[in-house]
């Protein structure tokens, strides 16, 4: 129940989702509607990459290690739930 509650108050700030959705579509503005729904997405799929990993983990206890978080990435890309894209150029997120 914890996790659950975590997850319900977490979220991505407006201003930096709309950011990236400025310097990755290049356009110049972003509407509110359009952060606050694309913010919903990444918290969805942040929220099942989580699930994965800690599926992954089995019998280990404690924090969740990056090993298991490409885990989880690397299965949800087999399954086909990740479409395949070449990598950012270096500097796209800050």
């Amino acid at each position: 129940m914890e996790r659950y509650e975590a997850f319900r108050r977490s979220h991505f700030d407006k201003n930096k989702v709309k950011k990236l959705i400025q310097r990755v579509a290049g356009v110049d503005t972003v509407s509110n509607e359009m952060a606050v729904a694309l913010g919903g997405i990444a918290k969805i799929f942040a929220g099942e990459l989580i699930e994965l990993a800690r599926q992954d983990m089995n019998d280990f206890k404690g924090a969740i290690h990056p090993l298991h978080i490409r885990n989880a990435y690397r299965k949800l890309r087999q399954a086909g739930k990740i479409p395949y894209l070449p990598a950012p150029p270096h500097g796209l997120i800050d």
